[in-house]
């Protein structure tokens, strides 16, 4: 009777066992299967590294293949602000010029932002590489005079863009940062002559 009661008590343990490590697997794979969305975010699910389907915008509860599947978290709705450093480019005639940009940006197109962000560890050098190149592009083509003008207003005479030049980096830059999943909200830009030659001065448009 003594052996009995040992074997039935450790059968009991080993039920009890069994039952709550499949009530915790249930229960952590649950948890991997469930995830939540805030109004202020949207979701990219990936597998294996390869985003699967469209971006997830829809607030609340949402599920996915547990273990297998990870989520990463975007903002839907911030505006974010960047600006550079002045990139120095030098115009058809030899005269240099600094030109400074500040773009405020939302993300745009959720998967084509995150592709760009896990190929770019900075999205900021991308930023700089876009508008480096533009400010180049336009700058270069073009001789000083064609560049900037001299403007009067309250504070006196000062240089300022042209604002065709203005425009042309914005066109240059608008269609590559849409590309890449950004959505640029406000962009300034600002341009200083060489060395002794004038101050920084905001450009209109």
């Amino acid at each position: 009777m003594e052996t009995r009661t040992f074997y039935s008590k450790n059968s009991f343990k080993a039920i009890i066992f069994i039952l709550l490590a499949f009530g915790v697997i249930c229960l952590v794979t649950i948890k991997s299967s469930i995830y939540s969305i805030r109004r202020d975010q949207q979701v990219i699910i990936t597998q294996n590294g390869i985003i699967v389907g469209d971006a997830v915008t829809d607030p609340g509860l949402h599920f996915k293949i547990p273990f297998f599947q990870k989520v990463h978290y975007l903002d839907q709705h911030l505006i974010y602000d960047w600006n550079t450093d002045q990139i120095q480019v030098t115009s058809l005639d030899g005269i240099s010029l600094s030109v400074e940009l500040n773009l405020s940006w939302k993300i745009g197109a959720p998967i084509k932002y995150f592709q760009t962000s896990e190929a770019e560890s900075n999205i900021s050098i991308l930023f700089e590489t876009i508008f480096a190149s533009a400010a180049e592009s336009v700058v270069s083509s073009k001789k000083a005079n064609e560049i900037w003008v001299i403007d009067n207003d309250i504070h006196g005479k000062h240089t300022k863009l042209k604002n065709d030049i203005v425009d042309e980096i914005k066109n240059l830059t608008t269609p590559l940062l849409k590309k890449s999943g950004v959505e640029p909200i406000n962009l300034e830009i600002k341009g200083k002559p060489g060395k002794n030659q004038g101050d920084v001065v905001k450009a209109p448009g």
